[in-house]
């Protein structure tokens, strides 16, 4: 006589409630109880409903439950399935139906630049008292996402390090929210090229950040990025000045000003790979490249909607990055133009003087 398994299809829904206090379930699932209720809210009405159920045994807080423990901790499926006692393909399956309907559906909710100019003027204030920079909206940085070998196109998405990869070019806020998100040319790919091909080098070069000005004598100073020395110097895009000759000291300093700043992007990689495991997990060979995208992409719509629901976090463990990720400048051939030279010379100008003042 065959006997029935036991039925542990309660294990998110009575386990979360009953036995964990909510420290054990952010260990678990990086997010606090009321958080993962309000993913469930945000996501139920694109994976319920007549055309979407793939089970109706299944619950939505499961399928909430299996997306959050890939993306959160980075298990294998063969793990995972065991704590809901389902076949490998079912829990394949709803990981890629929840993944899928969170970038189709939330992507553009979570993760948007400001477009108005009172957005932009309040990224900019924000950015000037959390990080220095003045008319400041964001930093940009690269980072490498380790995939499965593409053994038809293996070359291109082995990186300098020696592994394979694609690139994450993200743009933080100054409370380190993605605000754009850019992934997956292959490892190859130098970050200055990336950025080219990028939407947001199309919409700086369209006039998105010249909506508004500060005048320093005679110089109009607009909104802009900021990254490190692999990026071209552009009036809506500054970088360090290059330490091929002595720097003055007004340069120095605007250089110094400029890292500080910039560490809201180091900052928020770090705290996007430590708190979202699947960037760096060694579960990356089970999956798709596109796969592997949608999954990084719903890793920044989370870190998002944790900032939005739980306030940042200042935990210690949430490092800055130590990835492997280039910095070089061999392909960084844009021409630099005398006003994009004026408008980082005016800044130095107004930041040695409000020092000195």
């Amino acid at each position: 006589r065959l006997e029935r398994r036991p039925d542990v299809s309660w294990w998110v829904i009575e386990k979360s409630q009953s036995w964990f206090c909510d420290a054990d379930f952010k260990r678990t699932f990086r997010v606090s109880m009321s958080t993962f209720e309000f993913i469930c809210q945000e996501i139920a009405p694109f994976i319920q409903g007549p055309g979407n159920n793939y089970k109706p045994s299944i619950d939505l807080r499961q399928k909430v439950g299996i997306f959050l423990e890939r993306i959160a901790v980075g298990e294998r499926f063969e793990t995972i399935r065991k704590h809901y006692n389902l076949a490998n393909s079912t829990v394949q399956y709803i990981h890629q139906l929840v993944s899928h309907k969170f970038v189709r559906h939330l992507l553009s909710k979570y993760i948007k630049l400001p477009k108005t100019i009172t957005e932009l003027k309040a990224a900019s204030e924000l950015f000037y008292q959390r990080r220095g920079l003045f008319n400041c909206i964001g930093a940009i940085d690269g980072s490498h996402i380790k995939v499965r070998r593409d053994y038809s196109n293996s070359t291109a998405y082995r990186n300098r390090k020696g592994f394979d990869s694609i690139v994450l070019q993200c743009l933080f806020a100054y409370d380190l929210q993605v605000i754009h998100a850019y992934v997956g040319y292959p490892g190859s790919v130098h970050d200055a090229r990336v950025f080219r091909n990028s939407e947001l080098y199309n919409l700086i070069n369209s006039g998105w950040l010249e909506k508004g000005h500060l005048n320093f004598e005679g110089t109009q100073v607009p909104f802009y990025t900021i990254g490190d020395a692999a990026y071209p110097l552009m009036k809506n895009l500054l970088v360090p000045y290059k330490l091929l000759t002595s720097l003055s000291q007004k340069q120095e300093y605007f250089n110094f000003c400029h890292s500080s700043t910039r560490m809201a992007a180091e900052m928020g990689f770090g705290k996007l790979k430590n708190q979202w495991r699947i960037l760096s997990s060694e579960c990356a060979t089970e999956c798709s490249i596109p796969q592997r995208c949608c999954d990084v992409l719903c890793a920044c719509i989370l870190q998002n909607i944790l900032i939005v629901c739980e306030g940042e976090d200042d935990d210690p463990l949430l490092l800055l990055e130590t990835d492997e990720r280039d910095s070089d400048e061999e392909e960084n051939d844009e021409i630099e133009s005398d006003e994009a030279h004026q408008i980082r010379n005016a800044i130095s100008e107004m930041l040695i003087s409000n020092k000195t003042s």
